[in-house]
């Protein structure tokens, strides 16, 4: 089992998460998220945002080796969408969320995988030019 913090988790059904953890499994998908509010032992920091992509998305972004910029921006919110607060989200689940996966939480939603995406505007909470993205192990 792995955990990797970064600035920003983007998680679809939730948004944003400022400062958060996802725990993956042995087979690297996502078994949970929780916020980072203390050192936690074994925990990679990321810079920039982890993309979590269910699994059809993460088949297309592997098989697509040249991403554009565009395709990237159509798995995140609009430039000026209102952003969830952490807080927020968090405040009825301060243990984190478990999410589904292979492990059988729900079996019939497909798992999700870990993206980095760096660099990364987080003014604009938008990918720059620049932006690479690559799956966590």
């Amino acid at each position: 089992m792995k955990r990797f913090a970064a600035h920003y988790i983007y998680f679809a059904p939730l948004g944003f998460l400022k400062r958060s953890v996802v725990e993956l499994s042995n087979e690297g998908s996502v078994l949970r998220i929780f916020p980072l509010t203390d050192e936690i032992e074994s925990v990679e920091w990321r810079p920039g945002i982890i993309l979590l992509l269910t699994s059809e998305e993460a088949e297309q972004l592997d098989k697509n080796k040249g991403v554009s910029l565009a395709n990237l921006l159509t798995l995140l919110p609009k430039k000026g969408d209102p952003l969830k607060s952490s807080l927020d989200v968090y405040k009825d689940n301060p243990e984190g969320f478990f999410i589904p996966s292979e492990r059988g939480v729900d079996n019939s939603d497909a798992p999700f995988y870990p993206y980095l995406l760096f660099p990364f505007d987080f003014t604009c909470m938008q990918p720059v030019a620049e932006t690479r993205h690559r799956r966590l192990p």
